[in-house]
């Protein structure tokens, strides 16, 4: 679960994360719920993410999971300015 801006479109999410994704080992990024209310910042929405990863070739470490996810956060930060909920 992640804080983007409230005009933030699902698509313009979605893209940021895939851009620049290994295809191989990230396979989809679902929408799955968007929350707005006391608990998130005005003019900010919380978005609920779902990460399709893996790999035809290898089963994957956990750390190599834990990597793709951190990866996604990152680029959607970076791209959108969002940010992960802590809470």
């Amino acid at each position: 679960t992640s804080y983007s801006d409230a005009s933030t479109k699902w698509s313009d999410i979605e893209t940021a994360i895939m851009a620049k994704a290994d295809r191989k080992l990230l396979h989809k990024v679902a929408f799955v719920d968007e929350y707005r209310g006391k608990q998130v910042p005005d003019g900010k929405k919380s978005v609920t993410l779902r990460l399709t990863i893996g790999s035809a070739e290898k089963t994957l470490k956990s750390e190599e999971i834990e990597s793709i996810a951190n990866t996604a956060i990152k680029r959607l930060s970076k791209t959108l300015g969002g940010e992960m909920r802590t809470k």
